[in-house]
């Protein structure tokens, strides 16, 4: 599948966004987000519908997915 590679925030501007992630679905893409560190953003993003999520706390994501 084609996706879009993306930060979250770019020096202080929001990126990715609902309308963001609506327009790349239309499109047949997946937003992907990195790097996300915090579990509050992994979980906005989640609810967003980002496809996938690069962190360097893997362990944070898998304990929100219920898989840790």
């Amino acid at each position: 599948a084609n996706a879009l590679h993306l930060p979250d925030v770019r020096w202080g501007l929001q990126i990715i966004s609902e309308r963001l992630i609506d327009t790349a679905k239309k499109q047949n893409m997946e937003v992907h987000a990195w790097t996300i560190n915090k579990t509050e953003d992994m979980k906005r993003l989640i609810d967003m519908g980002v496809e996938g999520i690069v962190t360097d706390y893997p362990d944070r994501l898998l304990k929100l997915l219920g898989r840790l």
